[in-house]
């Protein structure tokens, strides 16, 4: 009676303190693009293409919002030009995540030259609390190498999870195969697993805070078998992912993953949605306007300076995290150089974007709060 209680109290308590192992879950995350809060909704023809450019570099970061919500599961249909609507989605809470690299970490000998994704405050999934994701790109594919939680327990994928392969289009495919052994409470955990990777769709993509045009949407089907030597069988996983992607930036504006676990009938759901736009310098330089903000990261008052090569119709806006118009700082027949000073002092921590129409011509700049 004491041996069967003992494996019972172990089972219980790797699921409950680790939750890398668990049941059948649904989360979404959406990624926050306030380059594009006012993007035109006309249709495109023809699919994005997703290149290594568009990896995130280090020194960037952005801001996660996480929401409660029990029922986005279903992605929508696949094809060219469809319309999928996820616009009724609220924040409940927010945090940071910076792109790092991986030696700024306590990680950084176990993922030497990958980049570090940290989330300030955890990443809270139903199966697993995640502090750091550690990526690294080949030039023709962007892989997760490992990941680790706040209780110090790591995964590092001996064959990594290929996330994109580059070039990748609309109906394009590949294959990928994955395995990772680490330690859980004193246990050694394993896991083999398989998936299949297709642009599956293109087009226009609703969120809360507006509409973005020609993005590709990617499904992920991946299957897996985790070995635990204190349990009697093995634990098998389907995940099926769907992630939408905007040409320049390889980081999901918004992704929706279902995970099944054979031996459980119980579902969760939680959400995130993200500002995933990359903030560093945060200069833009068009048609020699040369838009950008200083300081920046900033706690009070920024400068947002520009060149006016000749006399143009300006207006110069404001907008939240959440892509709403806080204020327009200028709308004037300008000339110039210009410096306009804005107090953010009583705003709350975020990336902000400050939209310059020059003559109907919109560039932006995104302006980090801490």
């Amino acid at each position: 009676m004491f041996f069967v209680l003992k494996i019972v109290t172990s089972f219980n308590t790797i699921f409950k303190q680790y939750r890398f192992i668990i049941m059948k879950t649904y989360y979404v995350i959406i990624a926050l693009v306030g380059l594009l809060c006012n993007a035109p909704n006309s249709a495109y023809a023809q699919a994005p293409s997703l290149t290594a450019a568009g990896n995130p570099t280090i020194g960037t970061s952005t801001t996660l919002f996480t929401t409660a919500i029990n029922s986005i599961t279903n992605p929508g249909a696949s094809g060219a030009n469809i319309t999928w609507d996820f616009g009724n989605i609220a924040a409940t809470g927010s945090q940071k995540v910076d792109f790092t690299n991986s030696t700024e970490t306590p990680y950084g000998a176990q993922f030497p030259n990958t980049i570090a994704v940290a989330y300030t405050d955890n990443l809270q999934l139903p199966s697993a609390t995640i502090s750091y994701e550690f990526w690294n790109s080949q030039g023709i594919a962007l892989n997760r190498k490992g990941l680790a939680n706040p209780l110090g327990i790591t995964v590092d994928y001996t064959d990594s999870k290929q996330m994109l392969s580059f070039p990748f289009t609309y109906n394009n495919t590949f294959n990928d195969t994955f395995s990772a052994n680490y330690i859980a409470q004193g246990t050694n955990v394993s896991e083999v697993g398989n998936r299949t990777i297709v642009a599956d769709g293109y087009g226009t993509l609703v969120l809360p805070y507006g509409t973005i045009n020609n993005v590709l949407r990617v499904r992920t089907t991946e299957n897996y078998t985790q070995t635990i030597p204190s349990f009697p069988n093995p634990l098998n996983y389907t995940v099926e992912t769907y992630s939408w992607y905007q040409a320049n930036w390889n980081f999901p504006i918004f992704t929706i993953i279902t995970e099944e676990l054979d031996v459980s009938p119980q579902a969760v759901s939680v959400a995130y949605f993200t500002q995933f736009v990359p903030t560093g310098n945060n200069t833009v330089a068009q048609n020699n306007v040369s838009l950008n903000a200083f300081p920046n990261p900033t706690a009070d008052i920024a400068t947002i300076r520009f060149n006016l090569p000749t006399a143009a119709q300006v207006k110069l806006s404001l907008y939240s995290p959440m892509g709403q118009l806080i204020d327009v700082l200028a709308d004037d027949q300008l000339n110039g150089q210009q410096a306009i000073r804005v107090d953010l002092a009583n705003y709350p921590r975020g990336i902000y974007i400050a939209e310059l129409n020059v003559d109907g011509n919109s560039q932006m700049v995104r302006i980090v709060v801490q």
